[in-house]
């Protein structure tokens, strides 16, 4: 059989989070849920999306509590960052193909900030192609 290729799960990729729905799993339960990925859900933090000064970063349930009771939401620019980040260390891979999986909110803004691609929205489970320019100072 084929080896499979390298499997990461990376909270920069998280969706951004502006409703409810955007919070995940924790950490433990994507583990038990799917077993062929445990270990690499248990690498994650338990809580891997974004939280408020207010909320804990280590139960899950805490965090949907404080969400239906003050609706906090990500700060763009704190997503910005992000998506950055996400970019850097896509740069910063060997690989010269990587396939990434998340949510459309958060490719959408790394396809403007990165690819030139403005206001497109992708659909549910839609395969879309980028090509991520050089990292900046990276010899052409």
């Amino acid at each position: 059989p084929a080896a499979c290729p390298p499997v990461e799960f990376w909270p920069l990729a998280a969706e951004h989070l502006t409703d409810s729905c955007d919070i995940g799993r924790g950490a433990s339960a994507l583990a038990a849920r799917f077993p062929a990925l445990a270990k690499h859900a248990r690498a994650l933090p338990e809580v891997w999306w974004y939280t408020d000064d207010e909320t804990s970063k280590s139960d899950a349930a805490d965090s949907r509590t404080r969400y239906r009771e003050s609706g906090f939401m990500e700060p763009e620019s704190v997503l910005n960052a992000r998506v950055d980040a996400l970019v850097q260390a896509v740069q910063a891979r060997p690989e010269r193909v990587i396939a990434l999986f998340g949510h459309s909110d958060f490719f959408n803004f790394l396809m403007e900030r990165h690819c030139g691609v403005s206001d497109y929205w992708l659909e549910n489970a839609e395969v879309y192609r980028v090509i991520l320019p050089p990292p900046e100072g990276a010899a052409a």
